[in-house]
């Protein structure tokens, strides 16, 4: 299985979505906490990351498989959707 991770937080119900949806597909995830209060987010360690390794984008979650930036709960639903989680969260080939 790839490495999933996911920046989240425990008040968002976006970021409780996206996690549900992994765990129910069997896709296990490493989760990378954002802290925040409703309407700012604390400029932490894990915050810096996530802007930088997404290109500036604050809002949670987001998420990587393998290190590639892959997208948000819109996309990890969408996917899910479409029937496309298996192929997007397979093993992939080297």
């Amino acid at each position: 299985m790839p490495k999933v991770e996911i920046y989240s937080s425990d008040l968002c119900p976006y970021c409780r979505l996206a996690k549900r949806i992994l765990e129910e597909a069997g896709i296990g995830y490493d989760e990378l906490r954002i802290w925040m209060i409703p309407g700012w987010k604390f400029p932490t360690r894990n915050f810096k990351e996530m802007k930088r390794r997404t290109g500036g984008k604050t809002t949670v979650p987001q998420i990587f498989i393998d290190g590639d930036y892959y997208g948000d709960d819109d996309t990890l639903v969408a996917d899910r959707d479409r029937g496309l989680l298996e192929d997007k969260f397979s093993v992939r080939n080297l």
